[in-house]
């Protein structure tokens, strides 16, 4: 599947919509995850060419939250604490003092959360969505156990 930009379209139109989005997970949220790559004319099927651009869409049935981890969302730790308190996720208990929860813990327990079948080796993989969430390159591998 492919997205074109209507050339039909008015210039002065672009830009002019607001659309809100007040939910990001789950049944509440009508937006999806479009998990896509931008091509150039050269790579396009010769029907497509004279359109310039477009997008081959790889995926768009990811809830917003999902895909945009998948991709390499990166919050806070303030986000990331709020979007765990919004969908219930289980408060862990971290290995600070007196049991502080640190970006890491919080970022592991989201993970499970949203795919509680994942496997070690998703945790403990550079670059994987679990490292990409803490921005995090240098993984201690004695805090990853599942």
């Amino acid at each position: 599947m492919y997205l074109v930009l209507d050339p039909t379209q008015q210039s002065e139109a672009l830009g002019s919509d607001l659309l809100f989005n007040y939910a990001f997970h789950g049944d509440r949220c009508n937006w999806r995850y479009v998990e896509r790559t931008l091509l150039p004319p050269a790579c396009l099927p010769y029907e497509l060419r004279a359109f310039g651009i477009a997008f081959q869409v790889h995926d768009h049935l990811q809830s917003i939250l999902t895909g945009a981890i998948k991709s390499g969302l990166v919050l806070n730790m303030r986000r990331l604490r709020d979007v765990c308190i919004s969908l219930g996720v289980p408060r862990p208990k971290g290995p600070g003092k007196k049991g502080a929860v640190k970006k890491p813990d919080l970022a592991k327990a989201l993970v499970k959360h949203l795919w509680p079948d994942c496997s070690q080796t998703e945790f403990a993989h550079p670059g994987t969505t679990f490292n990409q969430l803490c921005l995090w390159n240098n993984v201690n591998q004695n805090q990853m156990s599942v």
